[in-house]
């Protein structure tokens, strides 16, 4: 092991330059995702990463995306259990091909291990989300903010309806519908 390794929240080791895929559980994933706050820290209220990407694949299914897109949406900040949520307008400045390297390598990792699907559908979910997000949580509301797609008035009205919940709420909501969108896939894959 190298010496760039971080210990995970069940105490296994992930090391970044020599990533095992064993310890990418979804209970490690959940437990970070959930502690970690989107749009680092400065919005009207904690808003998780988990929560955002539970939002994410629920908009995906509203979009008629595949199961296997909608776990895409699950986990598509998925590295951020490694990297942290760093905003948009900063990752350009700051982060290099050693961020991008990881990145990249654990998106593979967990679409190979799960069977999640990072497509367009996702993305222009994510930034839908990013968008409607922007429009309840930041003081602006938005103003002035490059969405990517137009926040999406499902989406506004879900992250209302939820409001501000725990950590260990987000993380259980990002458990169970992993638990849900994987036994579908499972059922759908039987012959």
């Amino acid at each position: 092991m190298s010496e760039n390794w971080i210990e995970l929240a069940d105490g296994r080791a992930l090391d970044v330059l020599d990533i095992n895929p064993d310890v990418l559980s979804i209970d490690n994933l959940a437990d970070a995702l959930a502690k970690v706050n989107r749009f680092t820290g400065h919005s009207r209220w904690p808003h998780s990463v988990a929560l955002h990407s539970v939002l994410v694949s629920e908009l995906v299914e509203l979009k008629f995306g595949s199961r296997a897109e909608q776990l895409g949406g699950l986990l598509h900040d998925g590295p951020e259990m490694v990297t942290n949520d760093i905003g948009r307008p900063v990752k350009g400045v700051i982060c290099g091909e050693g961020m991008r390297r990881v990145t990249h390598e654990l998106e593979g990792h967990l679409s190979a291990k799960y069977g999640a699907k990072f497509s367009a559908l996702v993305k222009e979910c994510d930034n839908a989300l990013l968008g409607s997000e922007a429009v309840v949580l930041m003081p602006s509301g938005g103003a002035n903010w490059n969405f990517g797609a137009p926040p999406d008035e499902w989406a506004i009205e879900r992250l209302r309806e939820i409001g501000e919940i725990s950590w260990r709420d987000a993380r259980n909501m990002f458990v169970f519908r992993f638990h849900d969108l994987a036994w579908w896939l499972k059922e759908e894959a039987r012959p």
